[in-house]
Order: structure tokens, then sequence, then C-alpha cells
């Protein structure tokens, strides 16, 4: 089975939350923030799998184990852990000397509380 289309799960958000007139239901909500947290997990698979293995080896069977590799335990806690002014232990032999700049702190972020919404 083919990977989801980020874009697709966005567009579905997007269109869920069009439809609402008046007080949205908790269900349309949670719904719509659901698809754009798969939206960002997959186009996050897709952009590891691309600077692993390369966009030109997509439909390789090592594309498919790197994209499958990431679970949603480990970007969160990953998440979790760049968002901290200092990094857990296990982390920092793999942190930039300058640290994480603002975009992937950011990224951080919106990942932990899209997780958050949906878990909450």
């Amino acid at each position: 089975m083919p990977a989801p289309n980020p874009d697709h799960l966005f567009e579905q958000a997007d269109q869920l939350l069009a439809q609402i007139s008046g007080a949205p239901r908790q269900t349309d909500l949670r719904r719509a923030i659901s698809n754009a947290y798969y939206g960002v997990f997959h186009a996050t698979l897709v952009a590891a799998a691309n600077e692993v293995v390369g966009v030109t080896y997509r439909h390789t069977a090592r594309y498919a184990l790197v994209y499958r590799s990431v679970s949603h335990g480990a970007l969160r806690e990953l998440c979790v852990a760049v968002s901290k002014s200092t990094m857990p232990a296990k982390y920092r032999p793999y942190e930039p000397r300058k640290g994480f700049g603002d975009n992937i702190r950011a990224f951080a972020a919106a990942v932990g509380m899209s997780r958050n919404l949906l878990n909450g």
C-alpha cells in the first residue's frame, strides 16, 4: 500500500473545517486535528526517507524501510527533547553545535501540540 499523500490529509482537514457552520462539534475538530497531525507525520517520514535514501529511490524496499521505521512515539519523544532548553544526554551527540534553529523548534512544538490535542 502506498504511503498517504500529506497534502491530501491537509486538504481533508481544511474541507472538514470549511463544512462547519455554527459551533463546531468536538468530533469534527478532533478529526481535522488528526488529519493535520497525520499530514505532518507523513511529510516528516517522506523528508527523512528522502534525506537518508534519496528521492530517486522512492520505490525501493530500502526507502520503505526508512519511511516505516519512525514511530509516532519516537517522533514525539524527539520533539519534546528538541523543545527543551537543554537536550537530554542521549541526544546531545547529535545536536548541532549552535543548537536547533527556530524552524526546527517550531516544528517540534507543533508536533507536540497536535499530539497533545489528539490525546487530550
